[in-house]
């Protein structure tokens, strides 16, 4: 019968907190679809993944619904089921970094930690199937892994978190449970509570998750939002 020919697929990036497929990968979908139906023997592993933002579990949710919603899509076009396993691995995998060398966030960086990576488990018997690697581009600020020499932090690269944005002002003792917590007025009416000085995004991080296990729904923002 001759040589296997070699079916080639890309692994696919995903909006940020979204698990829905976006158009620009149909195609790429609709090929892997065409090698699993002329390959019923063959099986893939579909893996889920996330960036760094949102705590780890809802991370490990939100990357079981990527690689679900691919498996999905391949099932509607004919695909069997259990030729597809699907892994969620959250953040723990990234292929670039989350942030730059200083703690920044790095938003170059983490569109390509929002993917569904394909792995071949058992190859076809009619052809082959191979996964072409993501191909990460340099983003500013240095690259992905980004760079930075000076070593201290200048307000305009602190961060410190927004806890909430009210219309009416409420007294600082209403956040009983926090410490330090400061209010901001700006020109559009709005009283913003925020709490917390940063040197880095993941220090910022880390105090965003203690924050939503007390019942906050808090975000990170650039202190030089409130001080300049």
């Amino acid at each position: 019968t001759g040589e296997r020919k070699t079916i080639t697929i890309e692994n696919i990036l995903f909006d940020f907190d979204m698990f829905n497929i976006k158009p620009e990968y149909i195609a790429n979908l609709d090929i892997l679809a065409n090698y699993l139906s002329d390959n019923p023997n063959a099986q893939i592993e579909v893996g889920g993944h996330t960036d760094w933002l949102g705590s780890n579990e809802y991370n490990y949710l939100l990357s079981y619904k990527r690689s679900k919603s691919v498996k999905d899509y391949l099932v509607a076009k004919g695909s069997k089921p259990e030729n597809i396993v699907t892994a969620k691995y959250g953040e723990d995998n990234p292929v670039a970094a989350n942030a730059t060398n200083d703690g920044r966030d790095n938003p170059a960086g983490r569109k390509y930690n929002r993917r569904a990576e394909f792995k071949v488990i058992a190859q076809g018997s009619e052809s082959l199937l191979a996964v072409k690697p993501l191909d990460i581009e340099s983003g500013q600020n240095g690259g992905i892994n980004g760079t930075n020499n000076g070593t201290s932090v200048s307000a305009d690269k602190k961060y410190t978190i927004q806890i909430f944005a009210l219309k009416n002002q409420k007294p600082i003792d209403f956040f009983a449970d926090l410490v330090g917590v400061k209010m901001n007025v700006s020109d559009d009416g709005w009283y913003r509570y925020y709490v917390g000085e940063f040197d880095s995004y993941k220090e910022a991080k880390l105090a965003l998750d203690n924050l939503k296990a007390l019942g906050y729904n808090p975000f990170i923002r650039k202190l030089s939002f409130f001080e300049k």
